[in-house]
């Protein structure tokens, strides 16, 4: 996804890395839409109305398959985003609630989700998967290790722990949490996102941008009627945020079927999010 505006104050209280996952806590239901917009910059808890010379996105315009990092944690609690601000740029953790200055963990990333505990943050670092600590950003495993010309990247964390899905270069592969010899799961694909009971793992078909939903090996995948660039699932897993691919890219809301429900924000539009509500 792609790139321009806004900050504002918002930090971490304190996480605690290490431990694997706990029980997932999906699926939720559906709080704020976050994303960001080239007429009014950032809206996100905590991030809305910041003035565009202190905080700014990656990526608000979409082009190609590129896609930058904006997460929200299982709790709701902090959203995971790759941005400027003042003269850093990188990967943040803002806390939604207390909303001190956004935490600065890492380099900028394309693409980040949490374990099912908000304990741990999967992120694309230098071309590569690696698990890292949301407090710090030290890094505690690298799921892809591999040479130099290849490129992974779009973790979506399942719900369930055990596994994470990611973006290769030949499409959607998905690799055991703690480690382990990656699998492919849909060829030609890329975007991966897990629904949020786990049960069901969604992708960007290249051939058409169609979102596919399959099972979480990528049997009985069905397309959608839905074309984007990006998308996220609905924490009721009802639905799909999406940035739309045919003409201008909107940021939009439709039913898993297909159906437009909402259009938010306006052209150029993304990242998105969708924060869960407990």
């Amino acid at each position: 996804m792609k790139r321009r505006l806004i900050t504002a104050a918002c930090a971490l209280v304190a996480l605690v890395a290490g431990a694997g996952p706990a029980a997932a806590q999906h699926p939720g239901a559906n709080g704020e839409k976050a994303y960001g917009w080239d007429g009014s910059g950032l809206v996100a808890p905590c991030l809305s109305g910041v003035p565009m010379d202190e905080w700014t996105p990656f990526n608000i315009v979409p082009t190609g398959t590129a896609r930058s990092a904006m997460a929200f944690s299982p709790s709701g609690r902090h959203l995971a985003i790759s941005g400027s601000r003042a003269e850093d740029e990188g990967l943040y953790v803002v806390d939604t609630v207390n909303c001190y200055p956004p935490r600065l963990i890492g380099p900028t990333a394309e693409g980040a989700s949490w374990s099912p505990d908000g304990k741990q943050l999967a992120v694309e670092r230098d071309g590569d998967v690696v698990v890292v600590s949301p407090s710090t950003g030290a890094v505690l495993r690298n799921l892809t290790p591999g040479t130099a010309d290849t490129v992974e990247s779009n973790p979506s964390w399942s719900p369930r722990g055990g596994s994470i899905a990611y973006e290769a270069q030949d499409g959607v592969r998905t690799v055991p949490a703690a480690g382990g010899r990656p699998s492919l799961v849909a060829r030609d694909a890329v975007d991966p996102d897990y629904s949020p009971d786990g049960t069901r793992l969604a992708w960007i078909r290249t051939s058409d941008q169609h979102i596919t939903v399959g099972d979480t090996r990528g049997r009985d995948a069905r397309a959608t009627r839905i074309s984007a660039y990006t998308f996220t699932w609905s924490p009721d897993g009802k639905s799909f945020l999406f940035v739309g691919y045919a003409g201008e890219p909107d940021c939009l809301v439709a039913t898993t079927s297909g159906r437009i429900t909402e259009r938010i924000g306006g052209a150029p539009c993304g990242p998105v999010a969708w924060q869960p509500r407990r």
